[in-house]
């Protein structure tokens, strides 16, 4: 949504994912008033050098949550996650959100979004990122880039790959 509506990725970051490629891009980059994805090794290394930082931390179902980074992990690296895996996968989203919000929020803005309700409200999320993330959000464009489905892992990469 934030890229759709204006605000462009940092350089260096995946393509669609806005996601650092590794620790060098992390701090090399230059993420002034740009997009990035942040994930678990931020939290152990730190956050790229900015005047300013504003976050969006979005919320999503635990179980979904854990069965998405399983589907990621058995197409990036082959690995199957049983169920087992998976639950406590799960379990410990819950268990560190706390301490990765409040390291959040030591560095700025933290704006926490449900992403069940992003998918059913998709124009209240953008005008509340344009409001509190990125003034110059165009709404519509931001609106337009969220797909009507639901909020169910997706069985297949067809959706992260674009195809």
């Amino acid at each position: 949504m934030l890229a759709a509506g204006g605000c462009s990725p940092v350089a260096g970051s995946t393509e669609r994912s806005y996601e650092l490629r590794d620790e060098i891009a992390m701090v090399t980059a230059e993420p002034a008033g740009h997009a990035v994805k942040l994930l678990d090794h931020f939290y152990r290394i730190g956050f790229p050098a900015a005047p300013e930082w504003r976050f969006v931390w979005l919320d999503r179902d635990a179980a979904q949550q854990a069965r998405s980074h399983a589907k990621l992990a058995a197409a990036a690296f082959g690995f199957e996650m049983d169920a087992g895996l998976q639950a406590l996968y799960a379990a410990s989203y819950a268990t560190d959100r706390p301490g990765r919000l409040a390291k959040l929020r030591a560095a700025g803005p933290v704006l926490v979004l449900d992403f069940e309700r992003v998918l059913a409200q998709p124009r209240k999320t953008a005008k509340l990122l344009r409001r509190e993330v990125w003034p110059d959000l165009d709404v519509d464009a931001a609106v337009a880039a969220v797909h009507q489905r639901s909020p169910e892992c997706l069985p297949d990469m067809s959706f992260e790959l674009g195809s």
